[in-house]
């Protein structure tokens, strides 16, 4: 694949990123594949849209307004910049599935079952990051360390949901609405901290900002948790997307080989 030449939309992938990285190729064993009409295995492509980055970031440099606030110095992009820097994203989304695509496809020559971006901007103040945005019924993939899981999309929050994970707190009519058509969904396990029972509060001021850790019968403050001891991706993120309603289990997959490859 090094040796030969892709383009999109007469942009050309480098050969460069198909070196061993950050990103990866995982293929997995399907559990139970014939009475879920599934074939025996299954890949998952981690990719990125990298041809993307400079010209977002030079529109933010070169267009944004700096604006002063108690937390430092943030950019914010106005009416047709911001307009601009939107398209931009979308074409970066969908470069991005569009390579994942080529990819497969050369790679494995088989059926797409899903094809996401868990990073991505869904409006001009609205971002997602670690997670997919996914309608009903449709298939996305949670990646752990050893397996993962297809679900298929459930039409979220319900009410109840909101209820329960918001309480008796006021919620904007605004936000109660955005809430009942979140249909969102997890792209992994996330980061545990061990010892750790909850984050009780954030404080933020204009050189950084202090987290306060419920830690047992004592609170912990850190003001950096970079180095913070984490396990990565744990098992309990099944069971805590099916209680909220947000997908249904589909298939369980069990991780064959990876390669860590850039593509």
């Amino acid at each position: 694949m090094r040796e030969k030449k892709y383009e999109i939309d007469n942009i050309e992938i480098e050969r460069s990123y198909f070196w061993p990285g950050s990103h990866f190729l995982k293929v997995y064993d399907v559990k139970n594949y014939k009475a879920l009409n599934l074939p025996k295995n299954v890949a998952v492509l981690h990719t990125s849209s990298n041809k993307m980055r400079n010209q977002l970031k030079d529109l933010v440099r070169e267009r944004a307004e700096k604006i002063e606030t108690s937390f430092g110095i943030t950019r914010v992009l106005r009416g047709k910049y911001a307009k601009e820097y939107k398209k931009y994203c979308k074409y970066a989304s969908d470069f991005s599935k569009r390579k994942r695509q080529i990819l497969f496809e050369e790679i494995f020559d088989g059926e797409i079952i899903a094809n996401h971006n868990h990073c991505d901007l869904k409006g001009l103040n609205e971002a997602i990051i670690g997670c997919d945005v996914i309608d009903e019924g449709e298939i996305s993939v949670i990646s752990l360390t050893n397996r993962a899981y297809l679900v298929k999309g459930k039409k979220n929050l319900s009410s109840e949901k909101i209820e329960e994970c918001f309480g008796s707190r006021s919620i904007e009519e605004w936000a109660y609405k955005y809430l009942l058509n979140l249909n969102m969904v997890s792209h992994g396990g996330g980061h545990e901290l061990p010892g750790v029972d909850r984050l009780e509060k954030v404080i933020f001021f204009p050189e950084g900002r202090i987290f306060f850790l419920k830690c047992g019968s004592s609170t912990e403050v850190y003001e950096d948790l970079w180095n913070f001891p984490r396990g990565y991706r744990v098992e309990g993120i099944l069971e805590r997307i099916q209680s909220l309603g947000l997908a249904s289990h589909y298939a369980t997959l069990q991780l064959n080989y990876t390669i860590k490859v850039d593509f």
